[in-house]
């Protein structure tokens, strides 16, 4: 969101309005804002750097100075030393703390600062193709949005996972991406970082970027890729600075997944934990119910289905014996029934 509102205030059409402002856009301390300072924010953002070579994190300003040009306050030496020649009394030095690359004031200076966010209540999300892939699979997989247009940047983080995919390559499908939008942090775990801010065109694909991936064993989609939460804040951002969560979708355009579908758990036969997947053409109401061998309710799940494919975990702990265990899925006009066995 910093990297929004620099960038305005280098096409002129939203001026940062405070010097304070002005001096933590400065991000490689040159005396001037240019793409150069976006830049240096993006691979912080991203995790190519831990530190601004050029700049500490934090710059402190005597709060008393008084700036000649608010809109330019690089035309004299900022006042970052205060000097005391005779120390012969109580004396209160005030500053002003900046943080490099915080425009907009959203940085935690301390434990007991809260955050507070302009974050709406809306959601964007990437749709993406969900289909199986097989062992031994080099497949692309697109990252797009029919809300593209409406956003003005976003960032989040992406893993694939290790255990079903390689990652083998980046690619940028808009002449608004580059390769300095991505930063790999760590390639054999499946881990990226992806920044970006400006405009699409309203005529411009729908499509950000995609991602070649080496399939090591069959599989969904849906079980290569998602969002890491424990890298980058995920967020997209639209207009007024708010700021949205961001998520997947996985939609199939295979006539065959029009219908609501229940696949078998994996792993079957299971120990530990096991996971259901099941397909819905639309968002509803939905009931996972699970039986043991004589027909006795063990476990129900009920909950609002997202669009796509859709998974629960069940664990161990919610069964006093193992052997062979029924489930259905209810949702809607549908019901449909499989078997696992659990080993205990």
């Amino acid at each position: 969101l910093d990297m929004v509102a620099i960038q305005k205030h280098i096409l002129g059409t939203e001026i940062l309005d405070s010097p304070y402002k002005l001096i933590a856009a400065d991000i490689d301390r040159s005396g001037t804002i240019t793409g150069a300072d976006l830049l240096e924010l993006r691979k912080l953002i991203l995790g190519v750097y831990e530190e601004f070579p050029n700049n500490t994190s934090w710059r402190m300003i005597d709060k008393s100075y008084k700036f000649l040009d608010p809109l330019d306050p690089f035309v004299y030496e900022i006042p970052e030393i205060y000097e005391i020649f005779d120390f012969n009394q109580s004396m209160i030095i005030d500053f002003v703390g900046v943080k490099v690359g915080d425009v907009n004031n959203s940085a935690l200076a301390n434990a007991r600062d809260n955050r507070i966010d302009n974050r709406s209540s809306h959601k964007f999300y990437y749709q993406l193709d969900e289909r199986p892939v097989a062992v031994s699979d080099i497949i692309e997989i697109t990252f797009g949005s029919d809300e593209l247009n409406l956003i003005e940047g976003i960032q989040h983080s992406i893993t694939v996972d290790p255990d079903y995919a390689q990652l083998l390559e980046i690619r940028p499908l808009s002449d608004k991406i580059s390769d300095l939008n991505f930063f790999i942090t760590d390639k054999e775990e499946g881990k990226l970082n992806f920044s970006w801010h400006g405009e699409v065109d309203q005529n411009e694909s729908d499509k950000l970027f995609s991602i070649v991936v080496e399939v090591s064993k069959d599989a969904w989609i849906s079980d290569l890729v998602s969002i890491d939460y424990e890298g980058l804040r995920a967020e997209a951002y639209y207009e007024n600075d708010l700021a949205s969560n961001v998520d997947i979708e996985f939609v199939s355009s295979n006539e065959e997944l029009k219908e609501i579908s229940l696949y078998q758990n994996v792993p079957n036969p299971w120990i530990e934990s096991t996971e259901i997947k099941f397909y819905m053409p639309s968002v509803q109401n939905y009931s996972i119910n699970v039986y043991d061998i004589n027909g006795r309710v063990i476990h129900t799940h009920k909950a609002e289905s997202r669009l796509g494919m859709n998974k629960l975990v069940l664990n161990k702990e919610l069964f006093e014996t193992g052997g062979i265990i029924y489930y259905e899925l209810i949702a809607q006009d549908a019901r449909l029934v499989n078997k696992m066995l659990l080993v205990k």
